[in-house]
């Protein structure tokens, strides 16, 4: 998964993210990715507004795990 997200988002890049996650990919977004200048802010997975309201102008993607 970090190849599949480093592909797709650069340094200084944004993610929104459901806080439903799996661990591992919890812990990659909240302490991996920064060391890469990404940030991630996580949402409600049911709460459709604030996944509308954490998208910025440098959100590059948005992501969910079913």
């Amino acid at each position: 998964m970090f190849n599949t997200i480093a592909t797709l988002v650069d340094q200084g890049g944004h993610i929104v993210s459901s806080y439903a996650l799996y661990g591992g990919t919890h812990n990659l977004m909240e302490y991996t990715l920064p060391r890469f200048g990404i940030t991630t802010t996580f949402v409600d997975p049911n709460d459709i507004e604030g996944f509308k309201k954490a998208i910025k102008p440098e959100t590059r993607l948005i992501f969910g795990e079913t």
